[in-house]
C-alpha cells in the first residue's frame, strides 16, 4: 500500500467523521493537531521538505547532495477547557469498565444515561435520564440499570413510576473508558 493510497484512506476516514458530526469541535481540533503532529514526526514528504531534482542535462560539475529533513513539529496549543465547562455526552448501558467514550453521543434519543464530562480534569458525574421512556424500558428490562452504575432506594409502583436523581455517580477517564468510581443513586416518585 503506497503512501498516497494511506493519506487519502485516512482523509477519507476524517471527513466521514465529520460530516457525521459525531466528534464536538473541541474533538475536531485535537484530532488534526494531532494528526498533523504525527504526520510530520513520521517524516512523510511534505511540499517543504522535497530536495529539488537536477535536471536531466545538468552540467558535469559535482555538487554535495542536499539533505532532506521533516519539518518541525506544528506546535500549535490544543484548546484548553475551562475549569467550568462542560461537555455534555449521553450514553447506553455500561459496561463493567465504564462508559465506552467511543460510544457516546451528543444526542439523548434512545441513549439511557447523561453524562457531565470536564475533558480537562478527566472527571465528571453521570445519572440514569429520568425521561417516561427511560423509565418505562427499566420496567421491561432492569438490565439498563446494573447494579455497579445504579442505585435505587426503592422500587417502581403504579404509584411511583417516575424516575428521580437522587445522587449523580461519579466517573473517571481511563484510557478510552468514563470509569465509574461510584454509581448514581435514583429514586421511583
Amino acid at each position: 500500500m503506497t503512501e498516497d493510497m494511506i493519506n487519502e484512506m485516512y482523509l477519507i476516514a476524517i471527513k466521514s467523521k465529520l460530516q457525521k458530526g459525531t466528534i464536538s469541535l473541541e474533538e475536531r481540533v485535537n484530532c488534526i493537531i494531532e494528526e498533523l503532529n504525527s504526520l510530520s514526526n513520521q517524516g512523510f514528504v511534505t511540499p517543504t521538505n522535497i530536495a529539488p531534482q537536477q535536471p536531466a542535462n545538468a552540467s558535469d560539475t559535482y555538487s554535495a547532495p542536499v539533505q532532506v529533513t521533516a519539518p518541525a513539529p506544528v506546535s500549535t496549543p490544543a484548546p484548553v477547557a475551562a475549569k467550568d465547562e462542560i461537555d455534555v455526552k449521553y450514553g447506553q448501558m455500561p459496561e463493567v469498565d465504564g462508559f465506552d467514550n467511543r460510544d457516546l453521543d451528543y444526542s439523548p434519543d434512545t441513549q439511557y444515561y447523561k453524562l457531565e464530562i470536564n475533558n480537562t480534569t478527566y472527571q465528571g458525574t453521570f445519572s440514569l435520564l429520568t425521561e417516561d421512556r427511560v423509565a418505562k424500558e427499566y420496567m421491561y428490562s432492569s438490565g439498563i440499570a446494573p447494579s455497579y452504575a445504579v442505585q435505587f432506594e426503592n422500587q417502581p409502583s403504579s404509584e411511583s413510576n417516575k424516575l428521580t436523581v437522587v445522587k449523580k455517580g461519579v466517573i473517571k477517564k481511563v484510557k478510552r473508558f468514563w470509569e465509574i468510581v461510584e454509581p448514581c443513586c435514583m429514586k421511583w416518585t
